[in-house]
């Protein structure tokens, strides 16, 4: 969930959005932000999803919508604080929560129009071939397949669901177009004229009868295409359940304009009080204000890429190889990166260089101890009968013990 975090991060930084409008979600194989502006807005690493582009139909957007979907939402994550599927407690802001449910479940409904409709059957391709589209072609009225026209979409700027269909049906050729009307087939102009012309709402059971009324296709049940359109138009997620113990939390205030200098100072005088704020500076490596073990453990049980690089390498080669890397490493001062990193830059400082020997050690063999002893400016690590010093200018001093007793 890091890099959703950063993405938050740089909406409040970047785009000058108040904390309070952001609330992060995760799911167990991905992540999103919620943006409560407007109509609200849907974003994860790759995409910025607004109400409209949710409900329109496109490839993109369907991969867009594969976790809300499909999984659970294991935790929303908000400047008040946190619930979490597994956790009686939460310490987000019970009003703030029962908002972004709110404006969420609102975000993930749309209304009923012959422009929804069209994008419906742009994603659910299956159903195209229930419909036809009639047109006035060379002074007379001509039919073409439906799934036709949505091809001539991938290679067109004009589309099907908008005032641009008569200028994407111009670019059709004319022999895909016949002048007998299609058996079996549902006219797509007098499905979008009722659509425009009578409210339909899911929750009124007389417009869904009636609209049920229109559909009328020989080679699919007209429930399956209608159940189909429900859920391309109404999407309950699957939130964390609000029956916890809801926990006052301070919350985490980062003004606009405060620097950077001033938030580290900032939440370093909340960590005692936000849970949040302690777990940052784990989350920012610093050394000298965070205690270690979670990083060791992390080091030795989360970094395949050092050791599958070193696996047809001797143990002294392994040495040599850290040894000859850049000394300097990726993070300025006490803040430590990972073996992977370390690799994966080929530098680090020495204290960096242990852990990832560390790593790829006790990969090879379980049993083996290691003390890494830290000085101001070099660490010695002690493997057996091995001693080896390498130079570190991290200004930290103390042991680490591999593996953790």
């Amino acid at each position: 969930m890091l890099h959703i975090t950063k993405i938050a991060a740089a909406y409040s930084v970047i785009c000058n959005i108040s904390l309070e409008d952001i609330y992060l979600m995760a799911t167990p194989l991905h992540s999103q932000n919620f943006i409560d502006i407007g109509d609200g807005i849907l974003t994860n690493n790759r995409r910025i999803v607004t109400k409209n582009m949710w409900f329109n139909g496109t490839e993109l957007i369907t991969k867009a919508q594969r976790a809300m979907r499909n999984e659970n939402i294991t935790i929303v994550s908000h400047n008040t604080g946190y619930i979490h599927v597994v956790y009686p407690e939460a310490t987000i802001d019970n009003n703030r929560y029962e908002n972004f449910k709110q404006k969420l479940n609102e975000f993930l409904v749309t209304e009923i129009n012959s422009q929804v409709f069209c994008n419906f059957l742009r994603q659910e391709s299956q159903f195209q071939k229930c419909f036809q589209l009639n047109s006035f072609h060379n002074g007379k009225e001509q039919y073409i397949g439906v799934e036709k026209v949505y091809a001539y979409e991938h290679t067109s700027p004009y589309r099907v669901n908008d005032n641009t269909r008569d200028k994407l049906v111009a670019e059709i050729d004319e022999y895909d177009f016949s002048t007998e009307q299609m058996e079996g087939r549902i006219s797509l102009n007098k499905m979008c004229d009722y659509l425009d012309n009578n409210k339909v709402t899911f929750d009124d059971e007389d417009s869904i009868n009636k609209l049920l009324q229109q559909i009328k296709c020989t080679q699919i049940n007209k429930k399956e295409i209608f159940n189909s359109f429900f859920e391309f138009c109404s999407l309950t997620p699957r939130l964390p359940a609000d029956n916890k113990i809801f926990i006052k939390n301070e919350e985490i205030n980062i003004r606009k304009g405060m620097s950077r200098k001033d938030i580290i100072s900032y939440l370093q005088s909340i960590r005692e009080k936000n849970i949040t704020a302690d777990l940052a500076f784990y989350a920012y490596r610093d050394f000298s204000t965070t205690s270690w073990e979670p990083f060791i453990k992390a080091a030795i049980e989360r970094n395949p890429v050092s050791i599958e690089a070193c696996k047809n390498l001797s143990d002294a080669e392994v040495i040599q190889v850290l040894e000859n890397m850049n000394i300097e490493s990726i993070y300025c001062g006490p803040r430590v990166a990972q073996p992977d990193e370390v690799w994966n830059y080929q530098r680090g400082d020495g204290l960096e260089k242990a852990i990832c020997l560390a790593n790829i050690f006790l990969n090879r063999n379980e049993n083996i101890k290691i003390a890494i002893t830290i000085k101001q400016d070099f660490v010695e690590i002690n493997i057996e009968d091995r001693k080896i010093i390498w130079s570190s200018n991290k200004g930290l001093e103390g042991v680490i013990n591999i593996p953790i007793v």
